[in-house]
């Protein structure tokens, strides 16, 4: 019965199949590069004699955009494999599902009964998912893993509060509270047959952060007291590792173990901080980033406002600072791909843009005029 249901495919198959079609054509020699691009957009539809929006997916290869999601319906949330499969979230078919392109058609892998609250590919190209399953009662949520040919259930009622992560050994790991014995907050892991669980001894717990070696990282707010960030590694109680007013909830693994966040102390009083295996840097900026991003090769890049309104787009090199773009009215959070390029959605309140910077040039990889949320690279071997 699974495998029917992952060939039920979308009405809208032929049109996803000619935006695919095309795409291919124009890709040349992009797609083996691995240098993809795509993102979520506004499209507007005639329905009834009136103007509609909604938004669609769409897809960059150097030289063309093509809506790839062309269908009444909203469509967000791209996101790419490894090895080059896309995958993003649809409600054409009601609930809000996790589709992927296959064969140039758009498959409805999840088909929940109620919708998903989020989806991540592993390494090896398995896709994970959070479905929402209110009949089952409290916690009403489960865990879901397609391997490319069936569906399998891992968590049949999960308490997910924090994204689903794949470590870089195949294991999938997300926390959610529970009333066992003692209860609280646990971090799960499923290790492909069986289900761990682990209590965290805290008295209260922030935003978490997975490091692909297994590692977390954690902010717990503490009040009118400085907030503090917590570690853990291998399994090993929370170790306090910092500890200071302002901390912004969002902490970054680095993929060799280094850790950054933003504190705000005051206005005008802002800074970035990498921890780095107990010393810590600063790097003063003038407005508080929504999100810090790592390349493979360690750089930090992020968007921030420049005092006078004015956003821009900033890279750290572990010594300098480097503005790669300034003078935008906004700035979406900048997206590193694996082969080192930076990419942002940005406005200079006439018109959007994609945007794009390879070391040493910026251009511009959308039309005038379309807006767009942050884009995420991909393709084969992104």
């Amino acid at each position: 019965m699974i495998f029917c249901r992952l060939l039920r495919i979308s009405v809208f198959a032929v049109m996803i199949a000619s935006a695919a079609i095309a795409l291919t054509s124009r890709a040349g020699s992009l797609l083996s590069r691995g240098e993809w691009l795509a993102w979520t957009g506004p499209a507007w539809q005639l329905r009834a004699g009136q103007i509609v929006e909604d938004s669609d997916v769409f897809l960059w290869d150097r030289g063309s955009v093509v809506n790839l999601t062309k269908d009444g319906a909203n469509d967000s949330v791209p996101a790419w494999s490894r090895a080059g499969r896309l995958a993003w979230v649809s409600n054409r078919d009601g609930n809000h599902d996790v589709f992927v392109l296959h064969d140039g058609a758009a498959v409805n892998i999840s088909q929940s009964d109620w919708g998903i609250g989020g989806y991540v590919w592993s390494d090896d190209g398995r896709l994970a998912w959070v479905a929402w399953n209110a009949a089952s009662g409290w916690p009403g949520e489960t865990i879901n893993i397609w391997d490319g040919e069936g569906v399998r259930l891992v968590s049949q009622d999960s308490s997910v509060d924090w994204p689903i992560a794949w470590l870089a050994d195949g294991r999938l790991r997300w926390s959610g509270w529970s009333n066992e014995d003692p209860p609280g907050r646990y971090v799960y892991t499923w290790a492909g047959a069986e289900t761990h669980e682990s209590v965290l001894d805290l008295p209260s717990v922030g935003n978490f952060s997975w490091a692909r070696d297994g590692g977390i990282a954690l902010v717990v707010p503490d009040g009118f007291r400085p907030d503090s960030v917590f570690v853990s590694r291998s399994g090993d109680a929370p170790a306090l590792i910092y500890s200071e007013y302002g901390i912004t909830p969002n902490v970054t693994w680095s993929g060799d173990g280094r850790l950054a966040w933003v504190e705000v102390q005051a206005p005008g009083s802002v800074r970035i901080v990498v921890w780095d295996d107990g010393a810590t840097i600063s790097i003063p900026v003038s407005d508080a980033p929504r999100t810090l991003a790592w390349s493979d090769d360690g750089r930090l890049a992020w968007a921030d406002g420049s005092g006078s309104g004015r956003w821009g787009i900033k890279v750290w090199d572990g010594e300098t600072t480097t503005v790669v773009q300034q003078g935008l009215l906004l700035a979406t959070p900048p997206q590193w791909s694996a082969r080192g390029h930076l990419a942002w959605g940005a406005t200079n309140g006439r018109e959007w843009h994609i945007s794009v910077w390879d070391g040493e040039h910026t251009y511009r990889a959308s039309p005038l005029g379309w807006s767009a949320n942050e884009p995420v690279w991909g393709g084969a071997g992104a």
